[in-house]
C-alpha cells in the first residue's frame, strides 16, 4: 500500500496488505490448486480407462461386452461428475509447503502419477471383468446376460466411488488423511451412490438404463472387491513413496 506506482508496475509480485506472510499464503494457494487439478485428472483418467480396459478385454476374451452404451453414459454422469468436482475442493495436505518446488517445464502428471492411474484403471477393470466372466461361464441361457451386466456395472461404479476417497491424495495413505476431511466429497459420493442404487431398483428408470435389481450376492462381491481395491492401492502408494 505504501509502494510507489513505478515500483508496483516493475514488480513481479505486489502485496496488497504489506504483510510478507501473504507470500506464503499465496504459494500455498497456488500449490493447492495445482494439487487438486492433478487429483481431478488422475481420478477421471483412472475411472474412464477402467471402462475402456473392461470393454477391450471382453472383446479379446470373446465374451459379450459387460456394459451397454447407456450404462457407460450413466456411469460417467454419476461416478465422474460429482466426485471429481468435489476433489477440486480438497483442503491442503499437511506437507504441502514442505514439498520441493516444481519446475516450470514439468508435466502436469509425473511418471509416478501415470503409474498410479494406469494401475488403478487396470485394477478396477480386472476386478469387474473377473466377476463378469466367472458368472458368465455359469449362465444357463442368453437371458441371463442382463443381470450379469447389471452386476458388473454396479461393482465397477461402486469401486469408482470408493476410488474417489483413495484419490484424496496421490501419495499419502487414505488411513492417514481419512475420508471425512472433505465434506463435499462425502456428499458427492452419497449422492452418486444413491443415484446408482435408484437406477437399479426404480421401475421405469432401470428399464431405460438397461439395469436390473442387484442380489445379495452382489453386495458380498462388492465388499470383497473394495477390500482388494484399498489393499492394492495402499501397497502401490507405499512402493511409490519408498522409491521417491
Amino acid at each position: 500500500m505504501t509502494g510507489t506506482e513505478i515500483s508496483k508496475e516493475a514488480a513481479d509480485v505486489v502485496l496488497l496488505d504489506d504483510n510478507f506472510h501473504t507470500i506464503v499464503q499465496a504459494i500455498e494457494g497456488g500449490r493447492l490448486i495445482y494439487a487438486n487439478i492433478t487429483k481431478f485428472i488422475v481420478y477421471l483418467l483412472a475411472c474412464n480407462s477402467a471402462e475402456i480396459w473392461t470393454v477391450l478385454f471382453a472383446v479379446i476374451f470373446n465374451v459379450p461386452i459387460p456394459f451397454s452404451a447407456i450404462n457407460i453414459l450413466w456411469a460417467n454422469i454419476i461416478a465422474d461428475v460429482p466426485p471429481s468436482m468435489s476433489l477440486g475442493c480438497e483442503p491442503p495436505e499437511v506437507d504441502l509447503l514442505k514439498r520441493k518446488p516444481r519446475r516450470r517445464n514439468d508435466p502436469v502428471l509425473s511418471v509416478r502419477k501415470w503409474i498410479l492411474l494406469i494401475c488403478e484403471g487396470f485394477l478396477l477393470s480386472a476386478i469387474t471383468l473377473s466377476v463378469y466372466i466367472f458368472h458368465y461361464l455359469q449362465k444357463t441361457s442368453d437371458l441371463d446376460i442382463l443381470p450379469l451386466r447389471s452386476e458388473s456395472f454396479f461393482v465397477l461404479t461402486s469401486l469408482q466411488l470408493c476410488l474417489a476417497f483413495l484419490s484424496r491424495s496421490t501419495c499419502a495413505s487414505v488411513f492417514r488423511i481419512g475420508i471425512c476431511g472433505n465434506r463435499y466429497l462425502v456428499g458427492a459420493v452419497i449422492l452418486s451412490f444413491t443415484l446408482l442404487v435408484t437406477g437399479h431398483y426404480l421401475p421405469g428408470l432401470n428399464w431405460l438404463l438397461e439395469l436390473r435389481p442387484i442380489t445379495g450376492r452382489t453386495w458380498i462381491i462388492l465388499g470383497y472387491s473394495v477390500i482388494i481395491l484399498v489393499f492394492v492401492t495402499e501397497v502401490l502408494k507405499a512402493i511409490l513413496r519408498y522409491r521417491k
